[in-house]
């Protein structure tokens, strides 16, 4: 038995915030940035061999290519750690100045790659264990004492390998229907498809901010959309990463995706309305997106202490390269200032199949602002060529414009 001493309830940042990025959606349920030292106390510390766990370098570990040796090693460990689902506190090597850092950044990095991994908790509990040159950084996600609690989400490795099971299944039923599609873009557009058909977005629920809540459950908030985007995209064989930062005010996640070498954004979650399913957030630019996101700073652009603070921060930032090849260009749904039949060429072709709303985005900042300087009249030139189609409302974000009809 060795003496645990500086014992520290660390949290996870991927999503929290402090003074640096400001106020956390309160769909993350109020976790606290603030490190909690408890009393110190007495455990065996766990030696785990993780070098039978070994980690390929897979083409879209993103955030693991991003780390330093020390921050890699912590890495590589709490993988066989979640392998294991040790107990107790086990062993992430000597210890150092700077490792509550590397490991927060370490986990952080985990859990951003590995979207599979669904039974981690978003707390921890690191500590020192050792004197001297014999000091080491141990760590415990499922520890109890009659204070404290910290466990795995879920209850033990039997239960954990019946889930990944079903996770597994259900990814692969999903891909098995993108075989016949022809390339990157008709896949990716399947995935965020069928996440909008199935998934129910929702703040309450164990797995809510997984990919396994959101494929096996079929109930997710953002998060979830987001992890279950990238697992589908990443086995498809698409790079897909997560990125997080605010909308609306709130903490928010979605995912960057490199489709035919072109970067470009996804928020499948915003995709997903409850009346409706919308492209508006499919692939699109930057400046698009800062229309109503913002991005959390980046890992190198923050301080030691505002890290292990509990800041929130993205690993990398790429420069989006998509020109504007979006799905409403790909389907002919461009409005430009005098497009009014063709507009309606595509609200008769809709409703033959039996839909009951089409959208459309405007090629132009003219095109919109005849739009919003005269919204009936604009539907009302598109209304003169649907005959026994009638237009029954609209919705307009951003630079998208969706019509109603039956």
């Amino acid at each position: 038995m060795k003496k645990i001493f500086s014992l520290m309830l660390a949290l996870l940042c991927l999503l929290t915030s402090c003074s640096c990025s400001g106020t956390v959606a309160d769909i993350y349920s109020e976790i606290s940035t603030a490190i909690e030292k408890i009393m110190p106390t007495t455990q065996e510390v766990v030696e785990v061999k993780y070098e039978y766990y070994e980690i390929s370098d897979p083409q879209f570990n993103s955030c693991y290519n991003q780390l330093n040796k020390s921050q890699k090693d912590i890495y590589r460990r709490i993988y066989a750690i979640s392998e294991e689902m040790s107990e107790g506190f086990v062993s992430l090597g000597s210890y150092y100045d700077g490792a509550l850092n590397d490991v927060t950044v370490a986990y952080n990095a985990f859990l951003n790659d590995n979207s599979e991994i669904f039974w981690m908790p978003n707390t921890y509990i690191l500590a020192t264990s050792g004197y001297g040159s014999d000091a080491k950084t141990v760590i415990a996600f499922e520890y109890s004492d009659s204070e404290n609690r910290n466990s795995y989400t879920v209850a033990d490795i039997s239960e954990r390998n019946r889930l990944k099971s079903e996770l597994d299944n259900k990814v692969d039923y999903i891909l098995s229907q993108t075989d016949d599609l022809s390339n990157e873009y008709e896949k990716e557009k399947f995935l965020n498809d069928y996440l909008c058909n199935n998934v129910t977005y929702s703040e309450t629920g164990e797995f809510v901010g997984t990919a396994y809540g959101a494929l096996v459950l079929n109930s997710a908030l953002c998060e979830g959309y987001s992890r279950a985007f990238k697992l589908l995209c990443n086995r498809a064989g698409i790079e897909c990463d997560l990125v997080t930062g605010k909308s609306e005010g709130e903490g928010h996640m979605w995912n960057r995706v490199n489709i035919d070498r072109k970067l470009s954004y996804v928020d499948v979650t915003w995709n997903d309305r409850a009346e409706y399913r919308t492209y508006t957030y499919f692939n699109i630019t930057e400046e698009q997106l800062k229309f109503d996101h913002s991005f959390f700073p980046l890992l190198n652009e923050l301080s030691q202490e505002e890290i292990s603070g509990g800041c929130s921060f993205n690993f990398t930032y790429k420069e989006c390269t998509y020109t504007g090849n979006t799905y409403y260009e790909k389907t002919g749904r461009v409005l430009w200032l005098d497009s009014f039949g063709t507009a309606a060429e595509k609200i008769k072709e809709t409703y033959k199949s039996g839909g009951s709303y089409t959208e459309f985005m405007f090629e132009t900042e003219d095109a919109r602002l005849l739009f919003e300087r005269d919204s009936n009249g604009f539907v009302a030139k598109i209304q003169s060529s649907l005959d026994n189609i009638y237009i029954s409302g609209y919705a307009q974000e951003r630079d998208t414009l969706i019509l109603f009809f039956e």
